[in-house]
């Protein structure tokens, strides 16, 4: 699950239809690893903000991509791969 966008009849973007929030996204990654069984050492989260840092706390590898500053400061302190 996602940010999801809804378009107009020509297929133009129109509205943002739904936005997940960092908590949203541990909590959809929660449920998720539970339904398949994955435990925490098997998830690899990718971000680029610091408002995903509780989706990327739930992770057992974090990896940040062009991070906002905020997010690389956290990577430095927690020894997260920054790409």
């Amino acid at each position: 699950e996602a940010t999801s966008y809804q378009s107009d009849e020509k297929g133009n973007l129109a509205r943002v239809g739904c936005v997940l929030e960092g908590e949203q996204k541990a909590e959809r990654l929660r449920i998720w690893a539970k339904k398949v069984g994955a435990s925490r050492a098997e998830i690899t989260v990718y971000s680029d903000s610091h408002g995903d840092l509780p989706l990327l706390f739930e992770a057992g590898r974090a990896v940040a991509v062009k991070p906002d500053r905020k997010l690389r400061k956290v990577c430095r302190k927690e020894s997260w791969e920054i790409i």
